[in-house]
């Protein structure tokens, strides 16, 4: 083959492997462009590069999506808030009684016990030690909550002061007919009626124990049923029981007897017939050293018999800066000068302290 037919043909034999070349290249890019057609067909969104990649009227519908969700969010939350109850101020004053340290010689809740009135205390409560004697006391403000202690979870013997929250549980759960002991409409309503005033006024054992044996314990174990009471109070007429415990007992009896709430279930001549029977009761010591001030509604246990030794009061003060319920339990059988003077000073915390 001559030179100029040699070169002719190694020319063409270069421009075939191009063009091959050239073919498979374009295939090549072929598949890749199918492949990323189907990639980007069949994946979602967030792996094709976010919302960048969404048409603007799916933006914004996601976008309007999320908005909701955050605006429906914080609607429920500022729901949810709204639609909580506030506590009952027997709620509010029963909780401030759980949050009392019961084992501390002074606790107070809801309020700032000053030094002074501290110091005050302090000199009252080791007065009563001096003499050998132990006490317990709780002050709950019936509006506000307040509430003041002195070992107030130690429990002690009830003597007749388990008397008082028995006979409102009677009337408070309708064990008994309220109007009809009130007036007396029969001759079991009027025996009733005789019962409850000698339970109360003068502390006449037979009678509790003939309401005691009508009724047993379960009306005053059914009302005093969600308030935190720890002693029982079911199985027996007199038991062990704390001040604090003695106290929500009154906290709900001062609810009962004297709520406006219970003004329209045809039951208030009857609540104020049976608050009176607790207005000027035997051996009450808060009667002795707060009555010429205020009305008071209170029952007085005492005993000093063998193992059990008690002087103990409890009930309702009806003090002109507002009611508050008051339990003191001691040992200090007889001594109601000592009594007296501690009622007083608590009156006085209470009076610049607690109230409203």
């Amino acid at each position: 083959m001559t030179g100029k037919y040699r070169a002719r043909s190694t020319m063409l034999h270069r421009q075939r492997i191009y063009r091959r070349r050239r073919i498979a290249m374009a295939g090549v890019c072929a598949a890749c462009m199918v492949a990323d057609l189907i990639t980007t067909a069949h994946s979602p969104w967030w792996l094709n590069g976010g919302d960048a990649s969404i048409p603007d009227a799916v933006s914004a519908e996601i976008a309007a999506a999320r908005a909701g969700t955050e605006s429906a969010s914080k609607s429920a939350s500022k729901a949810k808030k709204s639609s909580a109850v506030p506590l009952t101020p027997l709620q509010k004053a029963v909780q401030n009684v759980g949050s009392l340290d019961g084992s501390a010689q002074i606790s107070a809740v809801g309020f700032q016990l000053s030094a002074d009135q501290q110091s005050q205390l302090e000199q009252q409560l080791n007065a009563i030690a001096a003499y050998g004697y132990q006490a317990s006391f709780t002050l709950v403000d019936v509006s506000t909550g307040a509430a003041l202690s002195s070992y107030g979870g130690t429990a002690r013997y009830s003597a007749s002061a388990a008397k008082g929250p028995y006979v409102l549980s009677l009337a408070a759960t309708d064990a008994i007919d309220i109007n009809a002991v009130y007036q007396s409409s029969d001759t079991v309503a009027a025996d009733t009626h005789n019962l409850i005033e000698q339970t109360i006024t003068v502390s006449d054992n037979d009678a509790y124990a003939a309401l005691h044996d009508s009724y047993g314990g379960t009306p005053l174990g059914t009302w005093a049923s969600g308030l935190g009471v720890t002693a029982d109070v079911i199985d027996t007429k007199y038991y062990d029981i704390s001040s604090n415990d003695l106290a929500r007992l009154w906290l709900k009896g001062q609810s009962y007897l004297f709520s406006t709430n219970a003004s329209d279930d045809g039951t208030a001549d009857a609540r104020q017939w049976l608050a009176s029977e607790y207005s000027d009761t035997l051996n009450s010591a808060i009667h002795m050293a707060l009555g010429n001030q205020y009305a008071v509604n209170t029952k007085a246990g005492w005993i000093d018999e063998g193992d059990y030794v008690a002087q103990n009061d409890a009930g309702i003060v009806h003090s002109g800066s507002g009611d508050y319920v008051l339990a003191v339990m001691t040992d200090a059988y007889g001594e109601y000068d000592l009594l007296a003077d501690l009622i007083v000073t608590l009156d006085q915390i209470h009076s610049a302290s607690m109230h409203a």
